[in-house]
Protein backbone atom coordinates (compact mmCIF):
# COMPACT_ATOMS: atom_id res chain seq x y z
CA UNK A 1 0.00 0.00 0.00
CA UNK A 2 3.11 2.42 0.30
CA UNK A 3 3.59 2.35 -3.46
CA UNK A 4 -0.03 4.45 -4.05
CA UNK A 5 -0.27 7.41 -5.51
CA UNK A 6 -1.99 10.24 -3.19
CA UNK A 7 -2.23 12.17 -6.11
CA UNK A 8 -3.59 9.73 -8.10
CA UNK A 9 -7.21 9.44 -10.19
CA UNK A 10 -10.26 9.25 -8.20
CA UNK A 11 -12.60 6.64 -9.82
CA UNK A 12 -14.89 9.27 -11.50
CA UNK A 13 -11.10 10.69 -13.17
CA UNK A 14 -10.73 7.19 -14.28
CA UNK A 15 -14.37 6.46 -15.80
CA UNK A 16 -13.57 10.07 -17.96
CA UNK A 17 -10.50 9.12 -19.11
CA UNK A 18 -11.55 5.66 -20.26
CA UNK A 19 -14.89 7.10 -22.02
CA UNK A 20 -12.12 10.02 -23.93
CA UNK A 21 -9.91 6.92 -25.05
CA UNK A 22 -12.99 4.98 -25.97
CA UNK A 23 -14.08 8.00 -27.90
CA UNK A 24 -10.48 8.48 -29.76
CA UNK A 25 -10.40 4.93 -30.84
CA UNK A 26 -13.86 5.17 -32.28
CA UNK A 27 -12.77 8.22 -34.25
CA UNK A 28 -9.65 6.68 -35.17
CA UNK A 29 -11.14 3.50 -36.94
CA UNK A 30 -13.66 6.14 -38.52
CA UNK A 31 -10.25 7.99 -39.78
CA UNK A 32 -8.77 4.30 -40.58
CA UNK A 33 -11.92 3.64 -42.93
CA UNK A 34 -12.03 6.48 -45.15
CA UNK A 35 -9.21 5.40 -47.61
CA UNK A 36 -11.26 2.67 -48.60
CA UNK A 37 -14.34 4.88 -49.43
CA UNK A 38 -12.01 6.66 -51.89
CA UNK A 39 -13.63 6.55 -55.45
CA UNK A 40 -11.92 4.09 -58.02
CA UNK A 41 -11.66 5.04 -61.96
CA UNK A 42 -14.96 3.72 -62.12
CA UNK A 43 -16.49 5.95 -60.08
CA UNK A 44 -14.85 9.30 -61.42
CA UNK A 45 -15.67 8.12 -64.63
CA UNK A 46 -19.76 7.72 -64.34
CA UNK A 47 -20.04 10.45 -62.20
CA UNK A 48 -20.29 13.26 -64.97
CA UNK A 49 -22.89 10.82 -66.58
CA UNK A 50 -24.97 10.78 -63.49
CA UNK A 51 -24.74 14.63 -63.05
CA UNK A 52 -25.91 14.75 -66.81
CA UNK A 53 -28.98 12.93 -66.79
CA UNK A 54 -29.64 13.67 -63.38
CA UNK A 55 -29.95 17.50 -64.77
CA UNK A 56 -31.71 16.22 -67.81
CA UNK A 57 -34.78 14.58 -65.41
CA UNK A 58 -34.80 17.46 -63.34
CA UNK A 59 -34.97 20.12 -66.54
CA UNK A 60 -37.81 17.75 -68.13
CA UNK A 61 -39.67 17.23 -64.86
CA UNK A 62 -39.72 20.85 -64.92
CA UNK A 63 -40.22 21.43 -68.95
CA UNK A 64 -43.72 19.00 -68.03
CA UNK A 65 -44.70 20.69 -64.89
CA UNK A 66 -44.69 24.38 -66.88
CA UNK A 67 -46.53 22.83 -69.92
CA UNK A 68 -49.44 21.26 -67.21
CA UNK A 69 -49.60 24.84 -65.40
CA UNK A 70 -49.95 26.83 -68.90
CA UNK A 71 -52.77 24.04 -70.21
CA UNK A 72 -54.34 24.32 -67.49
CA UNK A 73 -53.90 20.84 -67.14
CA UNK A 74 -54.41 19.77 -62.94
CA UNK A 75 -51.64 18.40 -61.30
CA UNK A 76 -53.04 15.52 -60.11
CA UNK A 77 -54.92 14.15 -63.31
CA UNK A 78 -53.68 11.01 -62.87
CA UNK A 79 -52.16 8.70 -65.06
CA UNK A 80 -54.40 8.43 -67.76
CA UNK A 81 -55.70 11.79 -68.01
CA UNK A 82 -54.27 12.23 -71.15
CA UNK A 83 -56.02 9.62 -72.59
CA UNK A 84 -59.21 10.67 -71.15
CA UNK A 85 -58.99 14.63 -70.93
CA UNK A 86 -61.57 16.46 -69.64
CA UNK A 87 -60.07 19.62 -70.78
CA UNK A 88 -59.38 21.44 -74.00
CA UNK A 89 -55.70 21.06 -75.17
CA UNK A 90 -53.78 24.16 -75.72
CA UNK A 91 -51.38 22.77 -78.13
Amino acid sequence: MSNLDPEGFTLRQAAQARDDFAQVMDGLGFVEAQPARLPTRRDQAFAPLKIMFGSADIGAALVILSWKRSCGIPLTAGRWAVLRPSWSPCC
